[in-house]
């Protein structure tokens, strides 16, 4: 039987969690791209994504990853362009805080990137095993194949809000301290692939991060699953991120369940 690529990105996700669960390998190996120390649990994922590809595709696939930024394996013209985060939390899973995700998001071959061409998104926490993913046009699931959905909240007194605070390399913008205000409560996990997946299924409301730090790597495939599970994901401008080149353009995001709470949101920030 032909495998769909849904189950050869399900595959894929379940041979990594296996084997960083069997070895915690957290010696650090340098910086990536982003000055950012990459673990050996880091490069191990990547490496795993890299040997999958190259035994199971017949075709190159040009990839964007977060430890080794641009390359494409396979040999020939690429037909898909990949975007991984192969562990977003390091230090969650480094200290055993059991949420850290794996995020790949399948495109169109192309020299840059962009949400609205995102085909699939796989995200999945790599301790749980849980995982979710959407398919342009045809809706979002869990792996188990049950439809996934948004919350129907839509105002912000009564959302529960998951928001990055990290701002220890730049000033602390105020405008947070209004949103904890006015929110039914806070959250914060340390992986931004992790805490999406909660808005993809309900369990947050929403996502805030406007630190203007993010990279495409850690929204690119939740683009595409909380579209298809009915929510909104933009910059802080309510705006799509366009064409991005690279995996070091720093980006923000705002993530709602519905459009009334969105704009609420986004108007928070104006």
């Amino acid at each position: 039987m032909v495998k769909t690529k849904t189950e050869d990105l399900l595959n894929l996700f379940n041979k990594i969690r296996t084997t960083l669960n069997s070895s915690k390998h957290a010696e650090a190996h340098g910086k990536n791209p982003k000055g950012d120390i990459s673990r050996g649990f880091d490069l191990l994922a990547e490496q795993i994504i890299f040997a999958y590809c190259r035994e199971f595709f017949t075709y190159s696939i040009n990839i964007f990853s977060e430890e080794s930024g641009n390359q494409i394996i396979g040999s020939g013209c690429p037909i898909e362009t990949w975007v991984i985060d192969p562990v977003d939390g390091s230090e969650n899973f480094l200290r055993n805080l059991g949420i850290s995700g794996l995020s790949i998001a399948v495109l169109p071959y192309g020299d840059t990137i962009n949400s609205n061409r995102v085909e699939i998104g796989l995200m999945g926490n790599i301790v749980t095993g849980y995982a979710i993913i959407g398919q342009k046009g045809k809706g979002a699931f869990d792996s188990a194949g049950q439809r996934i959905s948004v919350s129907k909240t839509t105002r912000l007194s009564q959302a529960i809000i998951g928001c990055d605070l990290n701002f220890k390399e730049r000033e602390f913008d105020n405008r947070l301290i209004k949103l904890i205000s006015l929110s039914r409560d806070i959250r914060r996990m340390g992986s931004t692939v992790s805490e999406l997946m909660f808005v993809a299924v309900g369990g947050y409301d929403g996502y805030v991060d406007v630190r203007g730090q993010l990279t495409a790597e850690d929204f690119m495939a939740a683009s595409c699953v909380i579209r298809e599970s009915g929510g909104i994901i933009t910059d802080i401008n309510g705006s799509d991120w366009g064409d991005i080149a690279d995996l070091t353009s720093p980006k923000t995001i705002i993530a709602a369940a519905t459009s009334e709470l969105h704009k609420e949101l986004l108007n928070l920030f104006k």
